[in-house]
């Protein structure tokens, strides 16, 4: 078992906003508690008092519905549902305590419904995770604590540094914003190489950014690669044991803005490397084939890699706001030997404020690919060679074709803190089996920000 390199004066750090959100929910209690003039106004009055005084709390609601219209698995007409809420806390620690450029930030989410289509009616019951329908689905319902770091600028905000428990979408590979339903197609693509964490999981890290130049910056850092922060007792656990080794991830950042000034991009590319051991996919112990020596362990390999980008670029502005107008997205990432999706890809269009009398609507329309690794892929042929004849087994399923989903949807902006976003879906080769009828899913998304 190896040790992570990530310090243990980390925990000192958890104290500190452990404290510090202590010190804020008395203090918010009390600024409450006074006469106002109405519910809504009260609301409103109470956070900018708190945000004056350094105290900011941000609250999200978001729901996704999926229907099976045809095609999956199951051909059933099925109706899954999911939601989430999540609390994100921020603390000026100037304004709290003079320490200036200095911030906490702790976010709680709820997860709700572990309902998710994909793996009801939409995925074979043998094909292990690749995409999903409701990108908010993931590790049950159930409470977690997120997020809780301390996060300090240096030399003219040129330097940043967090160290807490974090995850990864706070710092590294965000250009593009999580506003699909589909999960391939929200969001970014380093999580795929399943040793860090996005959202609602965290794991004890420290991350550091540099903007040596106006327009570039680099990234780095080391987070604890743990798999025991997904279960539920750690859900809000701040010491736990079963580190596996250290992650450290390294990212460099392009923030051009061309069009005189008016088309901002994001270009970020990125690699992780992990020392943590894995289990080879295709060779046994003995460096042969796994299905002809299936009494042995897998081979074992010490260090895992994986490259990613995440590009975004604004190529028009229309609109009173200045990120009205076409955003064109590309992301994508490539494992190693250890990942069982080996390619994974996403592209499209992002258009807030599409039509005048909607200004603040937006439309999206993108598509996903995922190809599995081939020698995941021929290890499960070899064994269906050496198993045909022999009674009793049971092929295993083969997922040799690319998993190609699209996307399509259209985002009403009810009020300032209300959307209501309804979707199309068409799954092609769901989790890559040729087998499995290609599908049409319906999706129905609400979010509420307040």
């Amino acid at each position: 078992m190896k040790k992570s390199t990530v310090s243990a004066g980390l925990n000192a750090i958890s104290a500190l906003g452990a404290m510090v959100l202590f010190v804020a929910s008395a203090n918010a209690f009390a600024e409450g508690s006074s006469e106002q003039k109405s519910v809504l106004d009260n609301v409103s009055d109470w956070r900018q008092s708190m945000q004056d005084k350094g105290y900011k709390l941000d609250f999200g609601y978001v729901s996704q519905t999926a229907y099976l219209a045809k095609g999956g698995y199951t051909d059933d007409r099925a109706t899954k549902y999911i939601d989430q809420f999540h609390f994100k806390f921020n603390f000026d620690l100037n304004k709290i305590a003079g320490i200036q450029d200095a911030e906490i930030d702790a976010l709680i989410v709820n997860r709700n419904h572990d309902d998710n289509l994909t793996y009801s009616d939409l995925y074979d019951p043998q094909a292990p995770f690749v995409n999903s329908t409701q990108e908010s689905h993931g590790r049950g319902s159930i409470w977690r604590l997120g997020l809780l770091s301390y996060r300090q600028a240096f030399f003219d905000q040129k330097l940043k540094i967090r160290a807490g428990l974090i995850n990864k979408v706070w710092d590294f590979d965000n250009a593009t914003p999580c506003d699909f339903q589909t999960l391939m197609l929200c969001g970014g693509k380093s999580a795929n190489n399943g040793i860090w964490y996005n959202w609602n999981v965290g794991q004890w890290g420290v991350s550091a950014q540099y903007k040596f130049a106006p327009e570039w910056t680099v990234k780095t850092g080391l987070y604890d690669q743990n798999p025991r922060r997904e279960d539920r007792n750690q859900a809000f656990s701040l010491f736990t044991s079963g580190s596996k080794g250290t992650v450290i991830p390294l990212e460099l950042e392009y923030r051009p803005v061309f069009g005189n000034g008016k088309l901002p991009g994001i270009y970020q590319l990125g690699a992780t490397y992990s020392n943590a051991d894995y289990n080879d996919l295709y060779l046994a112990s003995n460096n042969q084939p796994q299905a002809l020596f299936p009494h042995l362990a897998p081979k074992v390999h010490s260090d895992q890699e994986f490259l990613y980008w995440n590009f975004t670029q604004q190529i028009t502005q229309q609109g009173a706001a200045s990120t009205d107008g076409m955003h064109l997205f590309f992301t994508g990432g490539i494992g190693d030997r250890s990942k069982i999706v080996k390619y994974n890809y996403s592209a499209g269009i992002r258009y807030p404020g599409i039509f005048s009398q909607r200004p603040k609507d937006s439309f999206g329309i993108g598509v996903s690919y995922a190809k599995l690794n081939n020698d995941y892929i021929n290890n499960a042929r070899l064994s269906n060679q050496l198993g045909a004849g022999v009674a009793g087994f049971n092929p295993v399923l083969i997922r040799d074709s690319a998993e190609v989903v699209g996307e399509v949807y259209y985002n009403f902006q009810v009020t300032p803190a209300i959307s209501i976003q309804p979707g199309l879906q068409y799954w092609t080769n769901p989790a890559g089996v040729s087998q499995t009828e290609d599908a049409y899913v319906v999706g129905l998304k609400l979010m509420a920000n307040f």
